[in-house]
């Protein structure tokens, strides 16, 4: 296999980023203000479906706090690695 010099570009700087302190706390630290968004934004979602008598309008919230959730777990998995 060959590869070109921008994919070995690329995979450089993926291993410098993984042994550089600086950034792996910067990615945890980005990674925790994920999480934390997220959870918020669940909370104001459930608390809006509660309060939301329209049904569209609740389905359409009900699907988004279900799009959120998955996100934060993909974050949690992710800030576990890091």
């Amino acid at each position: 296999m060959v590869f070109n010099k921008n994919e070995i570009k690329a995979a450089k700087i993926v291993l410098n980023r993984s042994h550089n302190p600086a950034v792996r706390n910067f990615d945890k630290t980005y990674m925790n203000s994920m999480i934390t968004g997220h959870k918020e934004a669940l909370v104001k979602l459930n608390a809006k479906i509660q309060e939301v008598r329209d049904g569209s309008l609740t389905n359409h919230l009900l699907m988004t706090s279900q799009h959120v959730a998955v996100h934060l777990k993909k974050t949690e998995n992710i800030e576990q690695r890091l």
